[in-house]
């Protein structure tokens, strides 16, 4: 913890401890997931995606459209490793595409 000459902490430690609070930084991450997606997926894949949930490091992704869902599918495993890459094997366990 940063203190100033005072001792007293300084509002950028004060922030950063509650941004690491368990529920906050599950929302953080859930949004830093959505933002990857986005961009690594693009524009195309992105307009067909309905939501993205995670959740005890499993990722949901609900497409709309079914052809692009199978072919997803057959890609599962390289984008669980690709989101592991980005996020660590520990926050991501599990992808699942419906």
């Amino acid at each position: 913890m940063k203190k100033d000459s005072k001792g007293d902490r300084t509002l950028k430690s004060i922030l950063g401890d509650f941004v690491q609070q368990r529920p906050i930084a599950k929302g953080y991450d859930q949004v830093d997931v959505q933002k990857f997606w986005a961009e690594e997926m693009g524009v195309t894949i992105n307009k067909y995606t309905q939501s993205i949930n995670l959740r005890n490091g499993t990722v949901t992704i609900r497409i709309k459209s079914i052809p692009l869902r199978s072919e997803l599918q057959y890609s599962k495993d390289k984008l669980l490793k690709l989101l592991q890459q980005e996020f660590g094997y520990e926050k991501i366990k599990e992808i699942n595409i419906y």
